[in-house]
């Protein structure tokens, strides 16, 4: 590339003579693009990590459609998904290839990922026994009743599900109510018509957790927030701020003591410690959050269309405890076992099929006294 505006800049001044201080700047120039790259000055632009929280209960007297996030409650399917499709998948797909139990609705995320005029959700289940480590995450696709340029980002569209009315009475309990009112979720009125949900004998063995909202925010943001604070708590406090480099070689040690030099196992770690109860981590195309350096990760291609799986977000610990279920007998949020679950998905967002099974891995904690040491810590 360089060479190619070098030679145009020695045919265009030749006749001026002065090509030799013409090519000793172009030379100086592309050194200068250079240096920038190497220390990171035109880097790609950096792509955006999510993470979702929970937030408030979901109420009967809301009645939410498949473009909600959520955890929880019953899994709602657009109007458009045909009954074949979820027959296959409540008969066959949702049960553990393992011991055969039905799995457990975890919850839904709305994800649009591109210009394509379809909704796209993604759907977590889970086998309610640990030993099985079974997931089971589903891409649903149908034609969207109002796609707007506003559903192209998946921060946007997340982020409307924080305008809620919190005074609100609830409904959801674990008292009066009998589990078909308890399941009864979904039954707002689109311009596509109302929500499908899954066979009612079916979602009383996998919808089993009380549903909440799910916020979403901004990693970055956050970041600036937690820092601000910090600073601000140690300048109350009297204390001196750290001095540069003192951040740093704390962090060396612990690096070392605690995370043998992992430096991924420290990262994640970190991130966990900075924000215990996230949920959801969500970045499209990104590069996931590994609790180690040594996980070999090696996506299969779509069934349908033969593209590559890209990443696209992950489930963290904090989900677990979040998980509430309708009675309190009932313990099976506990049997979940992870330490966080990464989800590829089609980097084509290919659309030949309504229902899509995507691909998971799942990473396990360490058993380390230190490690818990580290994780109390703030």
């Amino acid at each position: 590339m360089f060479t190619s505006s070098q030679n145009h800049v020695d045919v265009s001044l030749a006749s001026f003579g002065c090509v030799e201080t013409v090519c000793f700047e172009v030379d100086i120039f592309c050194q200068f693009l250079l240096s920038l790259v190497m220390a990171g000055g035109m880097e790609e632009k950096k792509i955006p990590v999510y993470i979702g929280f929970s937030e408030s209960l979901i109420k009967n007297s809301e009645k939410i459609d498949w473009t909600v996030n959520k955890i929880g409650g019953v899994p709602v399917f657009s109007p458009l998904i045909s009954d074949d499709c979820l027959t296959k998948l409540v008969d066959h797909d949702l049960l553990c290839s393992k011991c055969q139990d039905p799995c457990l609705f975890l919850g839904q995320i709305i994800s649009p990922v591109d210009d394509k005029p379809v909704d796209r959700v993604l759907y977590f289940f889970s086998c309610q026994r640990n030993k099985c480590d079974y997931f089971v995450v589903v891409r649903c696709v149908s034609q969207s009743a109002n796609k707007s340029d506003d559903q192209n980002s998946p921060r946007e569209k997340m982020d409307n599900d924080d305008d809620r009315d919190d005074d609100e009475e609830v409904y959801w309990s674990d008292g009066d109510e009998s589990e078909d009112d308890q399941i009864n979720e979904s039954d707002n009125v689109s311009s596509l018509g109302p929500p499908k949900q899954l066979p009612t004998q079916k979602l009383k063995q996998i919808a089993i957790f009380k549903p909440f909202y799910i916020g979403i925010d901004d990693e970055e943001d956050l970041e600036k927030e937690r820092k601000s604070s910090r600073q601000t708590s140690e300048l109350s406090k009297e204390m001196p701020l750290i001095e540069p480099g003192g951040d740093e070689q704390y962090e060396n040690v612990e690096l070392q003591t605690v995370f043998k030099g992992d430096r991924a196992s420290y990262k994640f770690h970190k991130k966990l410690r900075d924000h215990p109860d996230q949920m959801i981590r969500y970045s499209w195309q990104g590069q996931p959050c590994l609790n180690r350096s040594d996980c070999e990760l090696n996506p299969t291609a779509c069934e349908h269309c033969g593209s590559i799986r890209n990443f696209e977000c992950q489930l963290m610990p904090g989900l677990i405890p979040g998980l509430k279920p309708f009675s309190s007998s009932d313990k099976t949020s506990n049997l979940l076992d992870f330490e966080t679950v990464l989800i590829y998905s089609c980097s084509n967002n290919c659309i030949d099929s309504q229902v899509n099974l995507e691909q998971y891995f799942i990473l396990k904690e360490p058993e380390d006294d230190m490690l818990e040491e580290f994780l109390s810590r703030k």
